[in-house]
């Protein structure tokens, strides 16, 4: 039995040098006394070096387990990076973890009618999983009947996750990390079990307010003039119609 406590480091790195991030990463989460656990996201700008980062990250963790996948947008503790070469390491010291590392892929999702054969073919019993952790392809894998395939087959264990993104959009090509392999569809799982599991938090919801209108002008991501008029006029009207309640609310969260 392990006798230190459990405990996790984490980095946010920019740089247009894929080496230069990653050691920047690596000295900024020093000091675990073992690594079970190492999730890895990183922009599309490192993809072509996407095996060679991961390799020099094994050597330099020997973590028993790396997964995660490219992003878009890369987030860490208080920043978030949009479209500029990036990566984000997250290193896990996890005392009598049992952790079962899966590959995961279309022709598995279509071999798995039951809730028995995933477990079969997962070869995850039960006892052996608190929570589930999943990184995915969307472009090239039904996603949610793998969802629908892991609350089936586990029952009331908390799948968390994400999917996969790229810069490039239109490619419709994503990468996910599994160990020292860099695959460009499915995914990866890591079912999480002994003193552990894992716990969701929901950041943010919305509801509509006012009525429904037409966009008729955006720049970019931004929404310029709604039914022709300034969408900023728009909103300072929508919301002086609200009810005093919902104005009270709505202060806090616009």
């Amino acid at each position: 039995m392990d006798t230190h406590l459990p405990a996790a480091r984490a980095a946010i790195v920019a740089d247009e040098q894929w080496e230069n991030a990653l050691q920047q990463a690596l000295d900024q989460t020093a000091g675990l006394p073992s690594i079970d656990v190492a999730i890895l996201f990183a922009n599309s700008f490192y993809a072509e070096h996407f095996p060679a980062l991961l390799e020099r990250l094994q050597q330099a963790t020997n973590a028993r387990f790396i997964l995660g996948c490219s992003g878009e947008t890369i987030i860490g503790q208080g920043l978030e990076l949009e479209n500029v070469p990036a990566l984000s390491l997250l290193l896990l010291s996890l005392p009598d973890v049992i952790l079962r590392p899966v590959r995961l892929t279309q022709s598995m999702i279509n071999l798995c009618p039951t809730p028995l054969s995933w477990r079969t073919h997962l070869d995850v019993q039960l006892d052996d999983v608190n929570a589930w952790l999943i990184f995915a392809d969307p472009f090239h894998m039904e996603v949610e009947r793998l969802i629908d395939g892991l609350a089936s087959a586990y029952g009331e264990c908390p799948v968390l996750g994400g999917l996969a993104s790229s810069s490039n959009t239109k490619a419709r090509r994503t990468h996910i990390f599994f160990n020292n392999e860099v695959f460009t569809e499915g995914g990866v799982g890591l079912a999480i079990g002994g003193p552990y599991t894992l716990h969701p938090l929901v950041s943010q919801g919305c509801e509509p307010i006012g009525e429904t209108w037409t966009i008729t002008g955006v720049r970019d991501n931004l929404i310029t003039t709604i039914s022709n008029r300034p969408a900023y006029d728009m909103l300072v009207e929508t919301f002086k119609s609200l009810p005093h309640e919902v104005q009270q609310r709505a202060q806090r969260n616009l």
